[in-house]
């Protein structure tokens, strides 16, 4: 969020393919949240949330989320809230892995 006009709507984009994203799908690349973002479906935990929250932050490091508070939670048992600063976003699993 270095570049101050980058709005809410892209960001929430890039966290959405982020979350989508299954990891190492990229040749070469850990990239990806899918994977964690299941898991922590079917298991919530403090430990887990951390560990996707983490994942987040490494994978998403141009969006220097580290400045903002950054919290998920489970919605349903596909779909969980991720909530960066004052904005909030749903992500929606249809098919799990």
């Amino acid at each position: 969020m270095r570049d101050n006009n980058i709005s809410w709507c892209k960001i929430e984009d890039m966290i959405n393919h982020w979350a989508n994203t299954t990891e190492n799908a990229y040749l070469g690349s850990v990239y990806g949240g899918r994977t964690i973002l299941v898991k922590y479906l079917s298991a919530p935990t403090e430990l887990t949330a951390s560990h996707v929250i983490d994942k987040m932050k490494t994978d998403l490091y141009k969006l220097e989320l580290t400045k903002f508070k950054v919290s998920i939670a489970v919605q349903s048992q596909n779909c969980v809230l991720i909530t960066v600063g004052d904005n909030s976003m749903v992500v929606n699993f249809v098919e799990t892995l």
